[in-house]
């Protein structure tokens, strides 16, 4: 079936090839994309703008109805040749019946182009429209706050074999059935776009296809802030791989998710703010990692309690079911006002907590997430919490197994080592692991006859 998801202010329908009955790039012939929909007999399924235009119409190398009505030259795009088939190609090397150019091309056959149009597009961070592949499936998407270098990054950690770059701006326009669900800044009369009819056994109700809950995670630091910096670590970069695994297991169990920042980029906290009330999520999550000598993961909510504490409670217990140990849900109360301490907790509109997965500067505790797997772990603990208090029921995942720990790094490694040195007989790491009374007795007997052979 074909599927729409929302994932950090990106909008993707994903439909397999043999889910298709037909696709098209249609003229509108002067009207907006909803008119030109009104007027059809048989509707596609969806839609999404095509070509950017000039006083001379589509830009680009343009093939309508099989006649080449404008030639730029070169270029990559997308278009349907005159036996109904569609894909990816130059202008010239197939018999195109309907074809559009990028503006410009972002991924050819799986590598980021080197394609550049003038600057305005190139370094744009308006709504933007892009036609994607990648195996069996093709992909409308619609997304924004990015300029084309960062597509280009986005389209290929996506996977996509072939993308290119559609009109943007007012124009970008994504629609499922006769709403589009991008929240388009204009109504434009674009000049094409590109349809999709679906097989009869493959529609279904677009209700069933939006997502009604919400998640801001804001990322702490970035750029030129990089956090707390320990042990050869940065306090950004971790908060990002835990934030990126929790959008990720959040959007895989229907949530709709928008991260503050999604790389090394300034993310000052007044913006994260302005950007979560401006999203309007039913919850808001601010990712950090500590520093200051302590140890374990600890959250903070608001003085007020409510379904800020019920998160935090949440959030807590899926983190120590995961392997951390923890400090506690707490508060910080003002002594100078009597409020929230913390900005995001008391200037955001929403329920929201500030997590801190642990202390950078503690080997011991750095120990416990230091690691992509051991972050990713933390991510989908934070996840769980989230969709706990949003009751949504979590979604087995068998497909994913999280490597095993290097143990070798393990700030213990050296002791493991040092005690078999001795002739301490010794068999396994597990370093984190508890311990139990039985377990502790074994050891020191084991010590204390090492101690005994070697005097």
């Amino acid at each position: 079936m074909a599927e729409f998801k929302i994932s950090n202010n990106s909008y993707i329908v994903t439909i397999a090839n043999d889910e298709i009955e037909k696709i098209d790039i249609v003229q509108l012939g002067g009207l907006t994309m909803k008119k030109w929909y009104d007027k059809q007999e048989n509707k596609p399924d969806y839609m999404i703008n095509a070509s950017l235009w000039d006083d001379k119409g589509a830009i680009g190398t343009i093939w309508q109805n099989g006649e080449l009505i404008r030639n730029e030259g070169t270029g990559y795009g997308f278009g349907i040749n005159k036996s109904g088939g569609f894909g990816f190609g130059d202008p010239w090397n197939i018999d195109w019946q309907n074809y559009i150019t990028g503006y410009p091309a972002l991924i050819k056959d799986g590598q980021k182009t080197v394609d550049s149009v003038d600057s305005y597009v190139m370094t744009s961070k308006s709504q933007r429209s892009i036609v994607a592949s990648a195996g069996n499936n093709i992909y409308l998407i619609a997304t924004t706050g990015m300029t084309v270098a960062q597509l280009k990054y986005f389209c290929y950690n996506k996977g996509f074999y072939n993308a290119i770059n559609l009109d943007g701006g007012g124009s970008s326009r994504l629609m499922i059935g006769d709403k589009a669900v991008n929240s388009p800044t204009d109504d434009r009369k674009c000049p094409n776009a590109i349809c999709v009819w679906l097989k009869k056994d493959n529609k279904k109700e677009d209700n069933n296809t939006m997502t009604t809950k919400k998640v801001f995670l804001g990322v702490g630091h970035g750029g030129s802030d990089p956090g707390a910096v320990a042990n050869n670590m940065k306090e950004a970069d971790i908060n990002l791989s835990i934030a990126l695994a929790c959008c990720d297991e959040l959007v895989r169990n229907g949530v709709e998710v928008k991260l503050s920042r999604m790389s090394d980029e300034d993310d000052p906290l007044t913006e994260e703010i302005q950007e979560c009330n401006s999203y309007a999520p039913d919850l808001a999550v601010d990712i950090h990692t500590n520093a200051g000598g302590g140890y374990g993961f600890e959250v903070y909510h608001t003085i007020y309690g409510g379904t800020g504490k019920t998160l935090a409670e949440n959030i807590e217990a899926e983190v120590i079911a995961a392997g951390q140990l923890s400090r506690g849900v707490k508060i910080h109360k003002s002594e100078t006002t009597g409020k929230d301490y913390y900005g995001f907790i008391r200037e955001t509109s929403c329920p929201a907590v500030i997590c801190e997965i642990g202390f950078i500067d503690n080997k011991r505790d750095l120990a416990q997430f230091d690691e992509k797997p051991e972050q990713i772990k933390f991510g989908k603990a934070y996840a769980h919490g989230i969709l706990k208090t949003l009751g949504v029921e979590i979604m087995s995942d068998t497909t994913t197994q999280t490597p095993e720990k290097d143990e070798t790094k393990h700030w213990a490694y050296v002791n493991y080592e040092s005690l078999k040195a001795q002739g301490v007989e010794l068999s396994e790491m597990r370093f984190d692991d508890k311990i139990s009374r039985g377990e502790a007795f074994a050891l020191a007997d084991k010590i204390i006859k090492a101690l005994c052979v070697k005097a």
